[in-house]
């Protein structure tokens, strides 16, 4: 008899944590589901650090300078976040918002920000990120201030118009002159949203498992779970 418990007692076990294993890929019902897949996939292949946001914000910002390809043409059609990562294309608010997300799901606060020229259009769009300060980001032009992605805020550049003679960027999408005028201080900048997400309590716990589960799996359950998600 005991050993017949034993048997049960093991089978019991073993039903649960298939159940636990599959259970990701078959109740993967919220909207925001691949997102954040795809989104924790990237992060974990970052490897970042416990402890410092400046260094995740670096390889966050390296990872969307490498991955973006500037489109030949315009983008007619707005593109969700797991769309824009698959595609490789977009241009400077499209970067922008993709680093906001992975910067979202590091748990580093963030905003969207528009600078405008006397036209009263937008000309580029920036993140800036909040760690123990503002700091303006710009992926697209491959923007750094001596070896570090990390700018000063916009309103420094605004305020010290000299702190941008430190910028290193892309000159082939965009001239110095060009550049400096966009931080001119009589066109305003315009912060559009911020990067947090609110979820739902349930949403929330069942994210803290997914992420266990896709730490636990591997690359190949993250592939499986992908296809489920879409």
């Amino acid at each position: 008899m005991k050993r017949i418990k034993k048997y049960r007692l093991f089978f019991v076990l073993l039903c649960i944590t298939i159940i636990l294993i599959c259970s990701p890929i078959y109740v993967t019902r919220f909207k925001s589901d691949r997102n954040f897949i795809v989104g924790n996939e990237i992060l974990l292949n970052l490897n970042l650090s416990n402890k410092s946001k400046k260094e995740n914000i670096e390889k966050i910002t390296r990872y969307v300078v490498q991955h973006f390809k500037t489109p030949l043409k315009n983008l007619t059609k707005e593109k969700t976040f797991h769309e824009m990562i698959s595609d490789g294309y977009g241009f400077c608010d499209q970067q922008a918002s993709t680093l906001l997300a992975l910067a979202n799901y590091a748990g580093i606060r963030g905003r969207l920000v528009f600078l405008y020229g006397e036209d009263s259009i937008s000309h580029h769009s920036v993140a800036e990120i909040y760690i123990d300060k503002w700091y303006m980001v710009d992926p697209f032009f491959e923007v750094k201030s001596g070896s570090s992605f990390l700018l000063p805020s916009i309103q420094e550049v605004i305020v010290n118009n000299k702190k941008l003679n430190q910028f290193h960027y892309d000159t082939s999408l965009i001239r110095q002159d060009q550049y400096y005028n966009l931080f001119t201080p009589k066109y305003p900048y315009k912060i559009i949203h911020e990067n947090y997400v609110k979820y739902s309590k349930t949403e929330q716990i069942y994210q803290a498992y997914l992420l266990l589960w896709m730490k636990i799996v591997g690359e190949k359950g993250i592939q499986l779970i992908k296809k489920h998600s879409k």
